[in-house]
């Protein structure tokens, strides 16, 4: 009897750890950052990201952050994002100017209530409808940032199980 006990007893706590463990937190946050285009190291630009809705952990998946975004003067909504092994999520979004979901990029991170860094599609000229980036020359934001150089040093850091080679 006494072992049964014991043994109801570790069930619970290992239940209420879980649930714990798993259940959704809130995060309404406001970051400075730095917008910047790789290759370029005149094009610099602050920016102000805001963050507001639930990031949960996965089980068997990575986590994920459901919410909006707002970046600059754009407003990201509707997202819902999961994290992969890497720290890399898809900002899909609803633009509601066209009245669908969009991409507005990837964003990395280890954790989004300390530093990440947004690759930012750009439009492809050639190909209507379609967006691209590159590592060259690509579009980029870090937060947390005050100069290009430590945006830099932010994205490479979070980047580095991605990247064949260091951004610059």
């Amino acid at each position: 009897m006494k072992y049964s006990k014991k043994l109801i007893f570790y069930i619970v706590i290992l239940f209420i750890s879980g649930v714990i463990y798993f259940y959704p937190r809130e995060i309404s946050k406001d970051f400075n950052g730095i917008m910047y285009r790789l290759g370029y190291t005149n094009y610099l630009e602050n920016v102000k990201v805001s963050i507001q809705g639930n990031i949960s952990k996965g089980l068997l998946k990575g986590d994920k952050f459901e919410g909006a975004i707002q970046i600059g003067d754009k407003k990201l909504t509707k997202i819902s994002m999961r994290f992969d092994d890497f720290g890399r999520g898809n900002l899909f979004y609803y633009d509601e100017s066209v009245g669908d979901y969009k991409s507005y990029g990837d964003l990395i991170s280890n954790n989004m209530k300390d530093q990440f860094t947004i690759i930012v599609l750009e439009e492809n000229e050639e190909k209507s409808g379609s967006s691209s980036w590159s590592s060259k020359d690509g579009l980029m934001i870090s937060v947390l940032a005050s100069s290009r150089n430590e945006a830099l040093d932010i994205s490479n850091k979070l980047m580095k199980d991605i990247l064949v080679n260091e951004l610059k």
